[in-house]
């Protein structure tokens, strides 16, 4: 799976340039320094990042907060002000190659 999505094929690849990898690391160390959760291995990629973590507060409230701040600077950052997300799926194409990447369950004894 991690060779699949490493390769990029499809989406973009903002989190190749300094600036946003930066920002993107930030982000997760000020959630980390506010108590929100304890940083455990992580690992930026350029269009996906891998974060394991113990969280300190609701699970639910996670995603959301780390995302939206980092969207709005990495926005400013992309000039992206009022233009729709470039964060979409890739589409059908992308769906395929996860669905082929991940085996099937086994049957139930």
């Amino acid at each position: 799976m991690d060779r699949l999505l490493d390769r990029a094929r499809c989406g973009p690849t903002f989190l190749r340039q300094p600036a946003l990898d930066q920002l993107l690391l930030a982000s997760i160390q000020y959630g980390a320094e506010i108590g929100h959760y304890q940083m455990h291995p992580w690992v930026i990629m350029p269009n996906h990042v891998h974060l394991l973590l113990t969280p300190r507060v609701s699970v639910s409230k996670l995603p959301g907060s780390l995302k939206a701040a980092t969207a709005k600077r990495a926005n400013r950052l992309l000039q992206r002000i009022g233009q729709p997300s470039p964060m979409a799926p890739c589409g059908r194409e992308g769906t395929r190659m996860l669905s082929s990447a991940i085996p099937p369950k086994p049957p139930a004894s």
